[in-house]
């Protein structure tokens, strides 16, 4: 098999908002970063991590198409009852046709802008967020 044709990319890969597909996509990404203290020890010189747990957070970015999703965030933010919100990514292996797939449940955006336009030019949306949990679903093996 060609080398090329082994690298995953973007171009085929899927992002849904509560099991919507979001057509518009143009990157995701999303982060588990864990949360490590320092711990030092008599008789030791050096300096161990010591796990505490973990964060997750991200950004989706697409092609602003309605307003549903900001009114529904902005409503969250007066109310502070924040909607019910699970991303699920799909990254495809074209020539396996194998699929990374992961969820992101209890996703919280974090800001939305209610205006960001400019002449001449689509409206992207950027949204920032934070998450409790992640799974995968399925993985390329």
């Amino acid at each position: 098999m060609v080398k090329q044709t082994k690298v995953l990319h973007g171009s085929c890969s899927e992002v849904y908002i509560n099991g919507q597909r979001d057509v518009l996509a143009t990157k995701i990404e999303v982060k588990v970063t864990g949360d490590f203290e320092d711990g030092a020890f008599c008789g030791e010189y050096g300096t161990f991590p010591i796990y505490n747990g973990y964060s997750i957070e991200g950004t989706l970015t697409d092609k602003k198409q309605d307003s549903a999703l900001e009114v529904a965030i902005a409503e969250g933010f007066e109310s502070g009852v924040m909607p019910d919100i699970v991303l699920i990514t799909a990254l495809t292996q074209p020539s396996t046709k194998k699929v990374e797939r992961w969820s992101i449940s209890g996703v919280v955006f974090t800001e939305v802008a209610l205006a960001n336009i400019e002449a001449k030019k689509s409206v992207d949306r950027e949204l920032p967020f934070k998450a409790e949990k992640y799974k995968n679903l399925e993985a390329i093996e």
